[in-house]
């Protein structure tokens, strides 16, 4: 044991005795750039709000996974900080800041309703609204409340969306769907018990 230590600290000194100042300087340099760059995502991650395509994708089939979808989403909201309490508080920036994440699809856009706070799944086929939804105000806070129903009605939207590209009678309302109307009624129930998880 003795002897492989000596020859360790051998060799650690025919190291050590090269000059390798810059190198070394070059090298933590590099390590303190890739120590910074992990750390940043991480930051980012906690104050940026939705993007775009990330209410893309399978919308959960069960209302826990929808409780969760939008549950997720209010949290990525209260991080970014806004400050907005009541419509009052709403400016044209801000409207089209909380738009932003949901642009229409083929087959429907959203009627967002600041005041009440609630939002609509408009049939552009059918020019109607399938629904509305809206969280009522003992559940929590007036911005978590518009987010839950912007976010339960982008999750109808999307479903409406996968089910219009599958075969059906040329009369066939999607708005007489059976798994569109289940999910419709699922996505209130989910959307009120996220706002008052996020609420806690």
């Amino acid at each position: 044991e003795q002897e492989e230590y000596n020859t360790a600290s051998t060799k650690k000194s025919k190291k050590t005795a090269v000059p390798t100042g810059d190198k070394n300087l070059e090298l933590n340099n590099k390590k303190a750039k890739s120590s910074k760059q992990e750390e940043e995502p991480s930051k980012k991650r906690k104050v940026e709000p939705e993007t775009p395509d990330s209410n893309a994708g399978k919308v959960p089939a069960d209302e826990k996974g929808q409780v969760n979808a939008i549950a997720k989403y209010l949290k990525e909201v209260n991080a970014a900080g806004w400050k907005v309490t009541k419509s009052e508080d709403l400016t044209d920036d801000i409207k089209r800041d909380f738009k932003k994440p949901f642009p229409p699809t083929e087959e429907c856009r959203l009627n967002i309703y600041w005041k009440r706070p609630s939002t609509g799944v408009h049939l552009k086929a059918e020019h109607k609204d399938i629904c509305t939804y809206a969280v009522d105000p003992q559940c929590g806070p007036y911005l978590l409340r518009l987010h839950a129903s912007l976010k339960a009605a982008a999750l109808l939207a999307s479903f409406i969306e996968e089910k219009s590209k599958e075969p059906r009678d040329k009369d066939a309302l999607l708005s007489d769907n059976t798994e569109i109307l289940t999910l419709k009624d699922s996505l209130k129930g989910a959307a009120a018990k996220a706002v008052k998880r996020a609420s806690k």
